[in-house]
């Protein structure tokens, strides 16, 4: 009796695997944790910004031309910041004073965040030019570029040296946050230039700064 149950479950299940008559399986239901807010993102693998600077206009104050960057707050003491044959360029022709451009973003919290820019020195190398990625005041990473090479900011006052700049070449930068750890990966011209600890402890990311340095004038392009 034993041996015909057997057999008789076994040419249902070879008759069910030839005709594709086996039940599925229903996976579980998979819950979302927490409700979404339009002040929080809480997410994996996405880009903290997309912007094309289509939205760049110039006026006039105080009888001189001013940049208006749609979504930026520019600071044009040191120079200005104009569209150039599809880039941005950011001029600071002031040796007392930087260019800079910071845009605040919805908070971001997470692993995965990610930042993708390029740059290059329209000219000659100088100091000063820089990414800084900030959260709530704090800031995670800052790159800069001083004495020729492309740098950055570590705590305590440390910097570590990446990779050398040189003029007209662009550099592709990527970086990977991770606020659950306060980490970045870095990425230069696709290849890995380390993984690093914040700048200071941010538990979120929420706005982008770049500029120039103040005692040295600059052409950048961004791409």
């Amino acid at each position: 009796m034993k041996k015909n149950i057997e057999r008789i479950l076994s040419f249902i299940l070879v008759c069910g695997m030839a005709f594709g008559m086996l039940p599925t399986i229903k996976p579980a239901e998979v819950r979302a944790e927490g409700v979404g807010t339009t002040d929080l993102f809480n997410g994996h693998a996405t880009y903290l910004l997309q912007d094309g600077f289509n939205g760049i206009t110039s006026t006039t104050i105080n009888d001189q031309t001013v940049s208006v960057l749609t979504g930026w707050d520019v600071d044009n003491r040191g120079g200005r910041i104009y569209k150039y044959q599809g880039n941005l360029l950011i001029v600071d022709g002031n040796s007392f004073e930087s260019t800079t451009m910071s845009h605040k973003l919805m908070k971001h919290k997470g692993d995965g965040l990610v930042l993708e820019s390029a740059f290059k020195y329209q000219n000659s190398v100088t100091n000063g030019f820089y990414y800084q990625v900030s959260g709530d005041g704090k800031t995670s990473l800052k790159l800069f570029v001083e004495g020729g090479y492309i740098y950055i900011q570590k705590p305590g006052g440390q910097k570590t040296k990446i990779i050398k700049c040189d003029a007209n070449t662009f550099y592709y930068i990527k970086a990977e946050f991770s606020t659950s750890v306060n980490k970045v990966k870095l990425w230069i011209n696709g290849l890995t230039a380390g993984e690093y600890d914040y700048l200071e402890s941010a538990t979120s990311i929420d706005e982008i700064k770049i500029g120039t340095g103040k005692e040295q004038m600059a052409e950048i392009v961004l791409d």
